[in-house]
């Protein structure tokens, strides 16, 4: 049932409502008339703004109130450039913008026990509203999703991404091939082990997903670890909140130079919202530069960074899984860290075709997904 509003009352500055499912509401005058929705305040197409806060009285203040038939707040203000200003307000929109309702999609923390329940969903499910939501929310709530049954074709693995974004060209390419190359310039086009690590934190802003496809597995090894950056946040601040205050504050340079680019940028090695919630992790070793901080501010960095580095070794926090022929394997690129086994080139062929997406496209379609559901 929707929400209506049952009461209205004004004062010189706030209009102070009731809902039928909920307390008292006070709400700020200029607040409350800055949102205004009608069709001089916001395009009827587009719902961008047309209003502009010069337009708005700095003293504007609600003349009266009333609850009208449809159970909306109905606000008339005191007059602006343009004369008296009418707006209405329904209810369900005055308790999704006064709630602490999640703007992005709410995380859920995982460690090696995730093995058990892996989220494993078809690859054509994605063509039913039902299988699409599936793996938004599996996605949204622990930042990887691996696929099965992808069909097995070069350039699948943009195709996947481009159902809910686009794809995120680098210098790396649209698509990139990870397999074991003569004279590679990279640790990933090599048959060695890749300790953890999150890609591209020399770039801002960083990709924020990344997907890969496995058209061969038949090389012995390789398996893939992958840790939750929400985890490790969490267990810093319950073992360690003097290391994750350390983290989220030290800026970190990054960068990767080859023929082609010289990128660069820093960030700091966590990066959490005012709830404390992690935002972001930027994890990589091999593209760390060094740090231009005060002797005793490097005391504390590395500290808190072996600190974080154990955390990531722990076996009881490492997801460990072989990706065959057929999986793509999605995941939040600023949440998780990935790696691999080495494997031995030598008893057959590693390939996974690689792409990046950016992460607000997913949360986005994780909002659209629930609005349709």
């Amino acid at each position: 049932m929707n929400p209506r509003v049952t009461s209205a009352s004004a004062g010189d500055r706030a209009v102070r409502v009731r809902l039928d499912d909920g307390p008292e509401l006070q709400l700020h005058a200029f607040w409350l008339r800055d949102a205004c929705a009608c069709a001089r305040c916001r395009h009827p197409k587009t719902r961008q703004r047309l209003v502009e806060i010069a337009d708005i009285p700095p003293d504007v203040r609600p003349l009266s109130v009333a609850v009208d038939a449809a159970g909306a707040l109905a606000v008339t203000w005191s007059p602006d450039a343009h004369g008296p200003h009418e707006s209405v307000y329904p209810a369900a929109w005055l308790r999704a913008h006064t709630s602490a309702a999640p703007v992005s999609p709410p995380r859920t923390g995982w460690d090696a026990t995730l093995a058990r329940r892996m989220p494993d969903l078809d690859h054509a499910t994605l063509d039913t509203p039902a299988g699409r939501l599936a793996f938004l929310d599996a996605f949204a709530a622990l930042g990887l999703v691996r696929l099965r049954g992808v069909p097995h074709e070069r350039g699948e693995v943009a195709r996947t991404a481009e159902r809910f974004g686009h794809v995120r060209a680098t210098n790396y390419g649209r698509i990139f091939d990870v397999a074991s190359v003569p004279d590679a310039t990279h640790l990933a086009y090599t048959d060695v082990a890749l300790a953890l690590h999150t890609d591209n934190p020399y770039r801002d802003p960083v990709p924020g997903v990344q997907l890969l496809h496995c058209l061969e597995s038949s090389a012995r090894g390789g398996d893939s670890v992958m840790v939750d950056g929400v985890t490790l946040a969490e267990r810093l601040r319950a073992e360690a909140p003097d290391a994750l205050e350390v983290l989220r504050t030290t800026p970190v340079p990054f960068r990767y130079r080859d023929a082609t680019c010289d990128l660069r940028r820093e960030h700091p090695m966590l990066r959490l919202d005012a709830a404390g919630t992690l935002v972001a992790i930027h994890f990589n070793d091999r593209s760390m530069e060094p740090l231009r901080l005060a002797p005793e501010r490097l005391d504390a960095f590395y500290a808190a960074f072996r600190r974080l580095d154990a955390l990531t070794r722990d076996p009881a926090l490492r997801l460990v899984f072989r990706l065959e022929p057929g999986d793509l394997v999605v995941f939040d690129n600023e949440r998780i860290l990935h790696g691999r086994e080495a494997f031995d080139g030598q008893t057959g062929r590693r390939l996974l075709q690689g792409c990046y997406a950016d992460r607000d496209a997913f949360d986005s379609a994780w909002r659209m997904a629930h609005d349709e559901s």
